[in-house]
């Protein structure tokens, strides 16, 4: 399992979200990169503090789902995408 983490800035923002977006996608291919082994997929979490409303958006427009099934924790919400080969 590989791990890729970041952050996005809160001025990232003020672009319109194109930089966090961005990132997003970058991230995403390492992901892919890195569990090349992985022919049926691989699963990407993240986590998202629940008063941080732009990090929501810029996960939805990347696919994410927020994963109610799985409890927060404390005041991270977790989001999950499934990246399919």
């Amino acid at each position: 399992m590989a791990a890729v983490t970041g952050r996005v800035h809160w001025q990232v923002g003020r672009h319109g979200g194109n930089l966090a977006d961005q990132a997003l996608e970058d991230a995403l291919y390492a992901i892919l990169e890195a569990e090349s082994q992985a022919d049926r997929g691989v699963f990407a979490w993240a986590k998202v503090h629940q008063s941080n409303r732009a990090g929501m958006r810029m996960l939805t427009r990347g696919g994410f789902g927020y994963r109610a099934s799985v409890e927060d924790d404390g005041p991270l919400q977790h989001w999950v995408l499934k990246l399919d080969r």
